[in-house]
């Protein structure tokens, strides 16, 4: 089996997986079921796996770095502190809204053991993350309160996350491409306010 081949494979299993855990959940979701729909065998899958709850890391693990990655990437190409707290929102609210299963893994409740099982992996790449967003907000000390990056990072995207998890589990009546146009906006102002109260 070729390199590419094998890489098909793999993710052929992981789409596959996603959408069963999604509509099912990850407990009632059999390998079996995992295998029918992705043409897998049980021993591909458990040779490049190990198990169920591997593939689900898995998936959980590369939607992390996916959405990582692009947000460093947007804020390479941020020259001010605006553009990129707002930018910062509005790639959160629109990558979940592009990636709405892969968000599911990442923010909803139903998933809290997944994401717990992942953490060491998780931790090792939220810091490095954090390190490059450090950089970015250490270009513009000025505009910012003076609080730890990790919490600034808090401010910035707690009220787009408290909102992109309403929206996995249906509960906003406005899209989520609505409050990525506003939400943002709005993050910057009250932080410019917070930075004049300091």
């Amino acid at each position: 089996m070729t390199v590419q081949t094998t890489r098909t494979r793999r993710e052929e299993v992981m789409d596959a997986a996603l959408a069963l855990f999604v509509r099912d959940g990850l407990t009632a979701t059999s390998i079996h079921e995992i295998c029918e729909r992705s043409g897998a065998s049980v021993g591909s899958v458990y040779h490049h796996f190990g198990s169920k709850e591997g593939i689900a890391q898995a998936l959980y693990v590369e939607a992390i770095v996916d959405y990582q990655v692009e947000l460093v990437a947007m804020l390479d190409g941020c020259d001010d502190a605006r553009s990129g707290i707002v930018g910062i929102v509005t790639h959160f609210l629109r990558w979940v809204g592009d990636h709405p299963d892969r968000a599911r893994l990442m923010l909803a409740s139903e998933f809290a053991d997944l994401r717990r099982s992942a953490s060491a992996e998780i931790t090792r790449l939220n810091r490095a993350m954090m390190q490059q967003v450090g950089e970015w907000f250490r270009r513009f000390p000025r505009a910012f309160p003076d609080v730890p990056e990790d919490v600034m990072l808090a401010l910035v995207v707690g009220p787009a996350e408290r909102f992109a998890r309403a929206w996995i589990a249906k509960r906003t009546t406005t899209s989520i491409a609505d409050a990525a146009d506003s939400v943002g906006e709005f993050t910057w102002q009250g932080l410019r306010g917070l930075r004049r109260t300091m």
